[in-house]
């Protein structure tokens, strides 16, 4: 359905979010 479509793409968009943080943090050696 386009509702769960929609709360897939934003599941996507915080999971990408917490990757690009986690590898700041490795890169910052935290």
């Amino acid at each position: 359905s386009y509702y769960t479509r929609g709360w897939d793409d934003a599941v996507k968009y915080i999971y990408g979010l917490m990757i690009e943080k986690e590898k700041d943090n490795a890169s910052m050696g935290i």
